[in-house]
């Protein structure tokens, strides 16, 4: 996102203690899992979503209120769109966009009480991964780690989440909220400051708002996925019924950079479980 204000002191305090607990890994992740229950968080959305705008800055805030999420918005019917998204899209349905998923629930246009409740529980695997880009390939090590007895069909799957999307020309945004307008560039631009997350007083003692976007900002398509490794969207399986805790399991990944990919984009790792047609969110991790 593009910030055409000053940062103030309280912004940056607020975001030093909301990053991922795994930030200061390296910027490629660490193979190493960690016993968290992180919260899914699916976004169904599109450019031709007219009121999809309010569900970007409810991703955005999101991301910076919950220390523990993967966000993921899965894009349908415009230039977004690729077969991980349809098949994403098929798994987490939704009756109308922009709506939300926490893990496998439905939650509609509210999902901050989920996320919170979901990151309090006892993870039953823990996953991480380190990867590497060789041309126009990321290479990915990951591990599971369950950390108590488990049983049923599991499946490991890596996807390329992107980073920051102008909204510009092809991928601009149709929004009827007001919330931005086309500029000459041809790119969406916010009209006011939003998704506040902070008040504080100015040296008068007039509270003044902390927001993550900003008017003149323009607005960005965030953790679009991209593709998936191997030739099953859900991954690979754990090839076991029946696991027991302090089990591990390793996998190697490849991903095929696809045409128009941002470079600043993260892996993402997701324990699957297998319940009839459906794959269910066991637990992830995102770098």
């Amino acid at each position: 996102m593009k910030k055409t204000i000053l940062k103030t002191f309280v912004l940056a305090l607020f975001l030093s203690t909301s990053c991922n607990k795994d930030d200061d890994d390296n910027g490629n992740g660490s193979l190493d899992p960690v016993q968290v229950q992180r919260a899914l968080l699916v976004e169904s959305t599109g450019t031709w979503c007219q009121y999809c705008p309010n569900g970007a800055e409810t991703l955005i805030t999101a991301e910076h209120l919950y220390s523990d999420l993967l966000p993921v918005a899965v894009h349908l019917g415009d230039i977004m769109t690729t077969p991980t998204s349809e098949a994403w899209e098929s798994n987490f349905p939704a009756s109308g966009v922009p709506n939300f998923y926490v893990g496998n629930d439905d939650v509609g246009q509210s999902p901050n009480g989920a996320i919170a409740a979901t990151t309090i529980l006892s993870p039953t695997a823990g996953i991480g991964h380190t990867w590497n880009k060789e041309g126009t390939s990321y290479q990915v090590s990951s591990r599971v780690k369950f950390y108590e007895s488990a049983s049923g069909e599991f499946y490991v799957g890596c996807y390329y989440i992107q980073g920051s999307i102008d909204a510009c020309g092809s991928y601009s945004q149709v929004d009827v909220t007001g919330a931005t307008t086309i500029d000459v560039n041809g790119c969406n631009v916010y009209l006011q400051n939003t998704a506040m997350i902070d008040a504080v007083q100015d040296a008068q003692g007039v509270w003044q708002g902390v927001y993550l976007i900003n008017e003149g900002d323009i607005y960005t398509h965030e953790h679009v996925i991209g593709g998936h490794a191997g030739t099953n969207v859900w991954g690979e399986s754990l090839g076991a019924s029946t696991v027991s805790a302090g089990q591990e399991y390793d996998f190697n990944f490849t991903i095929n950079e696809g045409f128009g990919w941002t470079q600043d984009g993260k892996i993402l790792t997701v324990l699957w479980k297998k319940t009839g047609n459906t794959y269910e969110f066991i637990n992830g991790y995102m770098k």
